[in-house]
């Protein structure tokens, strides 16, 4: 067996397990969007920065930078 084969059947689980996870990603309920009625403008840090916080930072801040994917303020994002 060649070494592109072996490449191919040794990355076969991974491949499965990527397709697997965007198929469940994707057949989730998309969320409908709803309007806040906050009365002002929307603030990035105090609306939107405790979400990410909560949600993203340990993965995407300026230290990890998982995907070089950055949501600490709305400049980077």
């Amino acid at each position: 067996m060649n070494v592109s084969c072996r490449l191919l059947l040794m990355c076969l689980p991974a491949l499965y397990s990527a397709t697997a996870l965007t198929v469940d990603v994707l057949a989730q309920e998309a969320i409908d969007p709803a309007d806040p009625a906050l009365g002002r403008p929307v603030d990035f840090y105090m609306d939107v920065y405790p979400i990410l916080e909560a949600k993203c930072l340990a993965c995407h801040s300026s230290v990890v930078k998982e995907s070089d994917l950055i949501l600490e303020n709305a400049e980077s994002i």
